[in-house]
């Protein structure tokens, strides 16, 4: 029997472990970085790709999946309670591709525009802010190391993909829908607050278009697997053309 009966109860949880994951991982982060630097931390102007990209890659393993698997297991779930088999087509796996594409495109021009909003209207904080976060990951995805190219595919394109779908749209979705009968909403409110977890408020709308993006594949398939492979086609594609054509992004 589960102890959590109601999608409402449910949501709660969620929110609960993704809150006590969050803060162990970013913890077991900071301890690593500890570790590695020692004493020299303090004169570090600049830390080690390859160490960014691993507690990142932890931070992401806490945030969703350990959520994803201790909500599984407090609440007596199985897999398929969540996510019911659903055959795989070809077609669709043939249109994904050309989806991530288009949404590449419409995140990037949503994005502009959102910039220059912000712009216009005097934020000049939350712009710069922008703009440090951006010119930050620029050591992570432009670079001639083929092993930090693996590692940033896996941090940034396989570990979201899977995690983020897990938590967002299989787990955050479909509790909505459960508890509102409304997809629509459901999809909405799951794409905002995918998007808020970014933590990238001049992205919000850009962000939350492609949730709402994947969202609606993962209703309209009901099988979650293809919102996974989209969410990393989008990923992937991105941290590679900074890899293979970096001056487009600097």
């Amino acid at each position: 029997m589960n102890s959590a009966k109601t999608p409402g109860q449910q949501l709660v949880m969620l929110f609960g472990l993704s809150l006590c994951c969050m803060f162990i991982g970013q913890a077991i982060s900071r301890i690593i970085v500890l570790l590695y630097y020692g004493d020299g931390l303090a004169v570090v102007e600049v830390y080690d790709p390859i160490l960014i990209l691993t507690t990142a890659g932890i931070s992401h393993v806490f945030v969703h999946l350990v959520v994803f698997f201790l909500f599984l297991r407090i609440t007596n779930m199985k897999w398929v309670d969540i996510f019911p088999f659903e055959s795989f087509r070809l077609l669709y796996l043939v249109l994904l591709p050309l989806l991530a594409i288009l949404g590449i495109l419409l995140a990037a021009a949503l994005s502009q525009v959102s910039l220059s909003f912000f712009e216009v209207n005097g934020f000049h904080e939350l712009v710069q802010n922008e703009l440090n976060y951006q010119q930050a990951l620029l050591p992570l995805l432009v670079h001639d190391n083929l092993a930090q190219l693996i590692l940033s595919l896996v941090v940034f394109a396989i570990l979201p993909a899977i995690g983020e779908e897990f938590i967002y749209r299989g787990l955050l979705q479909t509790r909505l829908v459960e508890a509102t009968h409304n997809l629509h909403f459901s999809v909405i409110v799951s794409a905002l607050i995918f998007a808020a977890m970014h933590f990238q408020p001049v992205n919000l709308i850009a962000i939350a278009v492609m949730g709402m993006i994947l969202g609606y594949v993962y209703a309209f398939t009901r099988n979650i697997w293809y919102s996974v492979f989209l969410h990393f086609l989008i990923n992937a594609m991105q941290v590679l053309q900074a890899f293979f054509w970096p001056e487009q992004i600097q």
